[in-house]
């Protein structure tokens, strides 16, 4: 499992737009009310976020990704603000852009989807 890298910015969610999954399957029967089954034991939240970054950090960013396997493997230490105050999560990245704010390379955002594990949140 990677580690957050301590030097990157605090993600800022964009607009709070993370969301819970809810964790029950709902299948239709022919006849009488729904079937609901418990498909999950623990909530995840998905979500974007955003943060900007200076060369070294943006650097920084792309060699931790690297090194999750591209988004396959959980970070620790992610301090994102799921609306109970900053906490550190369990993330992983789904998706992420890369975009230069200031040319020649002077200031970077990074765009990145998430989805996270609340097993441990606060």
């Amino acid at each position: 499992m990677a580690t957050w890298d301590a030097t990157l910015p605090a993600p800022v969610l964009a607009g709070y737009n993370s969301r819970e999954t809810p964790r029950m399957l709902t299948t239709e029967m022919e006849s009488g009310p729904q079937r609901l089954t418990l498909y999950s034991g623990h909530p995840r939240l998905f979500g974007s976020a955003s943060i900007v970054a200076d060369p070294a950090q943006a650097a920084a960013f792309r060699v931790m990704f690297e090194a999750g396997r591209l988004g396959a493997d959980w970070f620790t230490g992610c301090p994102i603000d799921t609306g109970q105050g900053l906490a550190d999560h369990r993330v992983r990245l789904t998706s992420v852009q890369y975009q230069v704010l200031r040319p020649p390379d002077k200031l970077w955002k990074i765009t990145f989807t998430f989805e996270t594990d609340e097993r441990n949140a606060p």
